[in-house]
């Protein structure tokens, strides 16, 4: 903030004027401790910042002073001038000094590539990073496509998209309806749009509906042929009922109280029924998908619907959608 001193430093709001306040002075006085790359992973908030001891480090926050802290199992003052960071399934992606990390609770810090220098980490469905990235290592392949799903071998190139040498320079890198988006800057202006299929992908879509007050997000794993599909509902209102709905794709229909269905609500099966526990998370599984490779491509969306609840018996809250391409 800037009201009463220049620093910047974290804040904390409850969506009232009162309860927006300073959450922590990381670095006092009047210097700043300057927060950066603020990502959500499952209850806390990781960021980069200064605290003018250990230089910038990975830090993470519940929201409270107290739980405000230094990541443990990143070394303070390593890996904090991050250029790029992505959130998936819980991991978090990121890429600095000339490597690309991930991290997880209980698991750690695991150094996936050295060498490598990233731009641009995207999330693509729930197993996924993908980056723009220059290989050290690779004199003949300039910046291009990269992919990674949180192992060493798994995080390589993905597509080069200008071979020979040249550059293919990926930008804006998006997942939107089973396909990777992007802008290669190959040597024509405007640089052209680039659809590259992504396989089993779980892309979330549209916004959940905040009816009640609460937001229900729902997310689910890639559904891979031969597996089993995990659904995952959190931000809902406690201790209610949870009902996933499965439709074919379709545009967005408003129903009213800012709700907006993401499916084909003619054609609506119950897919799963679950409880939510008291902050308002549940998990479910589904049983694996037929190994039959004519499904690869095919799509449908899906949907949690919230309630009822005491003071809304006829009411319920919709969550965002879901939308599945079915991939080996």
């Amino acid at each position: 903030s800037e009201a009463l001193d220049p620093d910047y430093e974290m804040w904390v709001s409850d969506g009232t004027a009162a309860g927006t306040l300073l959450l922590k002075d990381i670095l006092p006085g009047d210097s700043t401790s300057n927060p950066q790359l603020l990502t959500r992973v499952g209850n806390r908030v990781y960021f980069t910042a200064d605290d003018g001891i250990n230089g910038r480090s990975w830090w993470r926050t519940d929201g409270t002073p107290s739980g405000t802290e230094l990541v443990p199992g990143i070394p303070a003052g390593q890996y904090g001038f991050a250029s790029t960071v992505a959130e998936v399934d819980g991991r978090l992606f990121f890429g600095a000094d000339g490597a690309i990390l991930s991290y997880e609770e209980g698991v750690g810090l695991t150094v996936l590539k050295q060498n490598v220098f990233s731009a641009e980490f995207t999330a693509v469905g729930s197993r996924r990073v993908m980056f723009s990235g220059l290989s050290q290592f690779s004199p003949n392949q300039g910046r291009e496509l990269w992919v990674s799903d949180g192992t060493p071998a798994g995080t390589k190139l993905y597509v080069n998209l200008e071979p020979g040498g040249d550059w293919g320079n990926p930008e804006d890198i998006c997942l939107s309806n089973g396909h990777v988006f992007l802008r290669s800057e190959v040597l024509t202006a405007p640089p052209p749009l680039v659809a590259i299929p992504a396989g089993a992908t779980a892309d979330p879509i549209g916004v959940p509906c905040a009816a009640s007050g609460f937001l229900p997000e729902l997310r689910a794993s890639d559904p891979l042929l031969g597996q089993a599909v995990d659904l995952k509902i959190r931000d809902a209102q406690p201790s209610l009922a949870a009902l996933i709905f499965l439709g074919p794709v379709s545009r967005p229909i408003v129903l009213g109280s800012g709700c907006t269905a993401y499916m084909d609500i003619s054609q609506l099966e119950l897919l799963a029924v679950g409880g939510l526990d008291g902050t308002g998370s549940g998990a479910l599984g589904l049983a694996p998908l037929p190994t039959d490779p004519v499904l690869v491509g095919q799509q449908a969306t899906i949907q949690a619907a919230i309630g009822p609840s005491a003071t809304a018996p006829l009411g319920f809250d919709l969550s965002n959608g879901v939308l599945m391409t079915l991939g080996q």
